[in-house]
């Protein structure tokens, strides 16, 4: 049995893989509009499964963003899986 051959992009795929991690926190700053629709731009370029491209995106802000953020903290206080 041979070993697998390494490659650039191996190695950038296995760097990419073991750095990656759980975001825990947030920072109160809003993100800028331009950066989200650039980092949708990114995503939607992603692969996909057959190519079935299944993005869904919803943006929430002001009100509505608190009310979710309040929903999810709630749901999770009661490790409630869904805020249905």
């Amino acid at each position: 049995m041979s070993l697998p051959i390494r490659t650039e992009l191996s190695g950038a795929a296995e760097k990419l893989i073991r750095g990656r991690h759980a975001t825990r926190a947030f920072r109160p700053e809003p993100v800028p509009e331009e950066t989200m629709r650039a980092i949708f731009s990114l995503a939607g370029a992603a692969p996909s499964n057959s190519n079935a491209q299944p993005w869904r995106v919803a943006v929430a802000s002001g009100a509505a963003r608190e009310r979710l953020a309040d929903a999810l903290q709630a749901a999770h206080a009661s490790n409630r899986t869904s805020v249905d």
